[in-house]
């Protein structure tokens, strides 16, 4: 996540991605579908205005609580595959002759 000066910046959807080092779509799609945050609840990113071209506008505060929630935790990362119990050896090893 980048630093920005003010926490309540109102960015497009497009500044607020380059600010949090996400897609653009990501930042719209926690506006209209919303996001699970660390509960398990479904949260909205809020819509702090228009800009004078009608594009949404989002608090920088709220978009890097979104970020934050949405980040993957080492608990959910794919645990490795047990090789023993799949009864097969992985590539690395079939690979010498």
């Amino acid at each position: 996540m980048r630093p920005t000066a003010d926490p309540n910046a109102k960015l497009t959807a497009k500044e607020l991605a380059v600010a949090l080092g996400v897609s653009p779509q990501l930042v719209n799609r926690w506006h209209t579908d919303g996001y699970l945050n660390r509960d398990g609840e479904r949260v909205f990113l809020s819509e702090a205005g228009r800009s004078w071209r009608g594009h949404r506008l989002f608090r920088y505060l709220d978009g890097a609580k979104a970020e934050g929630a949405t980040r993957r935790s080492p608990k959910s990362f794919r645990k490795p595959r047990d090789w023993a119990a799949l009864d097969r050896k992985p590539a690395s090893e079939l690979a010498t002759r």
